[in-house]
């Protein structure tokens, strides 16, 4: 009699786990497409030229953000404007297309260009590589989403077409496509 009532409570314990991540997992999901619904919503808003739902001012002049760092959004009249730091970026697309990254790293720094979180320490090249890399540069705002791969680290993924228009292009489309050309020649 002891033997049954331990397998019923074993049995019971079982079902009740069962439930619980049942109803854990389809909360999980319900989460996951409320904010899928919220992110696409952000994206229509987004195409039809409303910016405030997703950009915000810098409250330090080299706060990281999700537009280009040559760029200040104004939140009253929901616009970018260019800042400072449009004279060296448009310096580096000038000189992308005859040398590489390293070189247009040091010529900036010479020039007393700094980093923007570190003023002692130059503009490095990975930044200016991801800088004539980013389709920003003419204009476009790619929108992101992030998902966990298998190891468990954060994989970033593009979240359908890049939306022209969003900010103000600091380069020509030409300019841009000479900068793509002459990176793939020299590699």
């Amino acid at each position: 009699m002891v033997k049954f009532i331990q397998r019923k409570i074993k049995l019971f314990t079982y079902l009740l786990f069962q439930i619980l991540f049942l109803a854990a997992h389809s909360e999980s999901r319900e989460k996951s497409h409320r904010i899928n619904g919220y992110h696409n919503e952000k994206i229509e808003r987004f195409k039809k030229g409303d910016l405030s739902v997703h950009f915000r001012e810098r409250k330090h002049p080299n706060q990281k953000c999700f537009y280009p760092c040559s760029l200040d959004f104004d939140e009253e009249n929901k616009s970018f404007s260019f800042n400072k730091h449009e004279e060296w970026v448009k310096l580096v697309f000038e000189w992308a297309p005859h040398i590489g990254a390293t070189e247009i790293s040091k010529r900036l720094y010479e020039m007393g260009y700094r980093s923007l979180r570190n003023r002692k320490k130059g503009i490095t090249k990975d930044f200016v590589v991801s800088l004539i890399n980013n389709r920003a540069a003419l204009g476009e705002f790619q929108p992101m989403k992030t998902k966990k791969s298998t190891t468990g680290g954060m994989i970033v993924e593009k979240r359908g077409e890049p939306i022209p228009g969003i900010f103000p292009p600091i380069v020509t489309p030409e300019q841009f496509n000479e900068v793509q050309e002459s990176k793939k020649k020299r590699t």
